[in-house]
């Protein structure tokens, strides 16, 4: 969501509309990711107030 939009619930309801959709299609498990640093850190507040459950990873990158 636009910086300057967000807090409005935007991006609340374009994720429980998803879900929805998701759900009435008969898929039972989704996963939505962001960043770990501190810019992703309103995305990570937004996916645990929607009950999404943080399942701790590693990911390697490697510039060739």
């Amino acid at each position: 969501v636009d910086e300057r939009h967000r807090g409005a619930g935007t991006a609340t309801a374009l994720c429980e509309h998803a879900f929805a959709d998701l759900r009435g299609r008969g898929v039972r498990l989704v996963e939505i990711g962001t960043g770990g640093d501190t810019f992703h850190a309103p995305a990570r507040a937004l996916y645990e107030s929607l009950g999404c459950a943080l399942f701790p990873t590693a990911h390697y990158y490697r510039r060739l």
